[in-house]
C-alpha cells in the first residue's frame, strides 16, 4: 500500500471530486480484502485502510542504513528546505501561513510545479497570488534539481520540513535523518512515526500553522551541539 489512485484523487482535488474517483475508491475498498497479504510502510496508512475496509495491513517501515552522524565541517545553513512536488496536499499554503508567523525564516522548496488542486493554474501562481508577501521573499521556489544537488541541499539545510496535509510516508525524512539534518514533520505524514517530538524531531498539526511556526522557532534556537 502506497498512495492509491483513490487517495491521490481525494486529496488532490478536495473541492471537485469526481464520480470516477468515488468509483475507484469503492473498487479499492472491495478488492484489498481479497489479497493474500497487504503491506503498508506507515502506521498512518495501515490505519486508513483498516477504517475503510477492515483489513489489518502488516507495517514494514522503510529501512535506512544510518552511519554514525558526524557534525559537518562547514557551518550548517540557517535556511529551511522542503523537497517534493509543489502542490496543495504537500502543504504549500500551510508553510506560507507559518512563515508569516516566523518572518526571519527563509525556506527553499525543491520540486516540480503541479496544478493547484488539479485545476487550470499552477501551484506557484496560486501561491504568488495568495501570499505575495511570502513567496520570493521567505519562500523560494527552486524547481527541480539533479538528485546529487538535492542530497547536498538536504545535508546542508538548517532543517528539512514536511508540511504535508497528507502523505503516505515521505522518504525525504529518512534522507534528512541520515544526513543529521533536523526534521519538522506533519503528523499527517507517515514518516511522523519515526520521530519523537522535541527529542528526535518536531511534529505539528498541519491544520495549525502556529504549531509549525513554533517548531521553526525551536530549531532556530538550537545550539550546534543540539
Amino acid at each position: 500500500l502506497h498512495g492509491s489512485c483513490g487517495q491521490v484523487d481525494w486529496h488532490g482535488n478536495p473541492h471537485g471530486r469526481t464520480g470516477e474517483g468515488q468509483l475507484v475508491r469503492l473498487l479499492e475498498a472491495a478488492i484489498l480484502p481479497l489479497g493474500d497479504a497487504v503491506i503498508a510502510n506507515s502506521n498512518l496508512n495501515a490505519e486508513f485502510w483498516w477504517q475503510r475496509c477492515g483489513i489489518r495491513a502488516k507495517v514494514i517501515a522503510p529501512i535506512a542504513s544510518i552511519p554514525a552522524i558526524q557534525i559537518p565541517v562547514d557551518p550548517r545553513s540557517q535556511r529551511g528546505l522542503v523537497v517534493g512536488r509543489l502542490q496543495n496536499w504537500k502543504g504549500a499554503e500551510l508553510l506560507c501561513k507559518a512563515l508569516r508567523q516566523a518572518p526571519s525564516q527563509q525556506v527553499d522548496w525543491i520540486g516540480h510545479d503541479a496544478p493547484w488542486e488539479e485545476g487550470p493554474i499552477s501551484t506557484s501562481t496560486h501561491l504568488r497570488q495568495a501570499f505575495p508577501d511570502v513567496v520570493d521573499h521567505q519562500l523560494h521556489l527552486i524547481g527541480k534539481l539533479p538528485p546529487e544537488q538535492v542530497q547536498a541541499r538536504i545535508s546542508g539545510a538548517g532543517f528539512l520540513c514536511i508540511p504535508s496535509l497528507w502523505d503516505v510516508f515521505n522518504v525525504t525524512a529518512l534522507e534528512a535523518i541520515v544526513a543529521g539534518t533536523p526534521v519538522l514533520c506533519s503528523r499527517r505524514a507517515g514518516a511522523a512515526m519515526l520521530l519523537e517530538h522535541g527529542r528526535s524531531g518536531y511534529l505539528f498539526d498541519p491544520q495549525q500553522p502556529e504549531e509549525l511556526a513554533n517548531a521553526i522557532r525551536c530549531v532556530q534556537s538550537l545550539t550546534d551541539a543540539e
